[in-house]
């Protein structure tokens, strides 16, 4: 039984797109983790204290959901989907991104700025270096 479980997983081609979607969602997750740390890091160094307050937290709580729903989704259509179209994935969901947090732009401008840099980012640098990895290597991400 153990045996016929592990062939159904490891041959399985629709389990292993899901498993690679899942990993490059991990992947721009801690993408946009890390560059709005390294921002944070950064205004701290340069501007000294930075004001925080409950609804930020909830909104960097909810930014956090919402990049992780939409880095789901275009990971997933990434593995379906022809090369070609990567390019309108992505922008789409930056786009799509950017329309949940470009009000909080009055309340809160510098850090406002600095969520959405680091949500393309998060979306951008590891699709880059999927690309990059996959032109050098040769081989195809998909069977399309």
């Amino acid at each position: 039984m153990k045996t016929k479980l592990k062939n159904i997983l490891t041959n399985s081609p629709m389990i292993k797109k899901v498993l690679r979607s899942f990993l490059m969602t991990l992947f721009h997750l801690i993408f946009f983790i890390v560059v709005h740390e390294i921002g944070v890091r950064l205004a701290l160094l340069l501007f000294g204290t930075v004001k925080s307050n409950l609804q930020w937290g909830i909104t960097l709580q909810f930014s956090l959901v919402i990049f992780g729903i939409l880095s789901l989704t275009m990971a997933l259509l990434f593995e379906w989907v022809k090369k070609k179209y990567w390019y309108f994935i992505l922008a789409s969901v930056c786009l799509v991104f950017l329309g949940f947090f470009i009000d909080e732009i009055k309340y809160a401008p510098n850090r406002t700025l600095l969520l959405l840099l680091s949500g393309i980012l998060g979306f951008a640098l590891p699709v880059l270096f999927r690309m990059i990895m996959y032109s050098k290597s040769g081989c195809v991400p998909s069977s399309k």
